[in-house]
């Protein structure tokens, strides 16, 4: 990987290579936009030599074509910088056609209106449950108190796990989305895929221990008349788990920053 960023370092245009850390430049804990701001006056496409290298676009039409041409542009490694041995998640690192079916499942079966009917309901109550234990402070830390552990709570709702697991889910996701190395980056992936794959072992064989909505509808789905692999499904829960916790989190930070 060494030699590879240093021979495309080499190769490009120097113009073309420009350092981008999206991770631990400093200047994204003063103003996350600023920096991003910056990349107008970039090339519309340049190599960055961070993160293990990368190429950027930063024009909206080219982003577009590398969206649709997805035989050029493969979803198949996804994250900056790369995991080593991380668990291909479903669908993120599928390409057409492969995932559509598996879209269906999560459209039709897992987050269809029907099957989120009781979701803004419970949300609710959760935050309400949230607030009631800041109000004797008087005050709190946004982030801290609220963006971080409200997803989590919702999460363990929805895949029908007990709520004291909120303590023991929250580092993962931090180590995964907010390392200080790679390693440990890799480490937190593992022990997330090794928690749900023995979670999931238990359910596979007693499906009666399958609560919450999302679960039962993983069991009962299937891809061209056959139901689901083991492998599959630890697949699909290691994507909802990255993909509903810190992302949330920093989605609610930038609406409450609006507001």
């Amino acid at each position: 990987m060494v030699e590879q960023v240093e021979t495309i370092s080499r190769q490009a245009p120097a113009a073309a290579v420009c350092p981008f850390d999206f991770r631990f430049d400093p200047r994204f804990r003063e103003d996350a936009w600023a920096p991003f701001r910056s990349l107008a006056d970039k090339p519309d496409i340049f190599w960055s030599p961070d993160l293990g290298g990368y190429w950027m676009l930063t024009r909206n039409d080219l982003i577009e074509e590398a969206f649709r041409r997805h035989d050029l542009f493969s979803n198949r490694i996804v994250s900056i910088p790369e995991i080593p041995g991380a668990l291909p998640l479903i669908p993120n690192n599928q390409d057409p056609p492969v995932h559509g079916p598996y879209r269906k499942i999560l459209a039709q079966k897992m987050f269809s209106p029907r099957a989120l009917g009781s979701l803004e309901d419970d949300a609710r109550a959760m935050t309400r449950a949230l607030f009631e234990t800041l109000r004797p402070k008087g005050r709190s830390e946004f982030v801290a108190d609220v963006a971080r552990p409200l997803p989590v709570d919702l999460f363990l709702a929805m895949m029908g796990l007990p709520s004291d697991l909120r303590d023991m889910f929250m580092p993962w996701v931090k180590g995964v989305f907010r390392p200080a190395t790679v390693a440990e980056s890799g480490a937190a992936f593992g022990a997330i895929a090794a928690f749900f794959g023995d979670w999931l072992d238990e359910r596979i064989a007693d499906p009666s221990k399958a609560s919450g909505h999302m679960l039962p509808a993983m069991l009962e789905a299937e891809i061209d008349g056959r139901h689901l692999t083991k492998d599959e499904m630890l697949s699909i829960w290691m994507m909802l788990f990255l993909g509903g916790l810190d992302t949330v989190t920093s989605q609610m930070t930038h609406v409450a920053r609006f507001l």
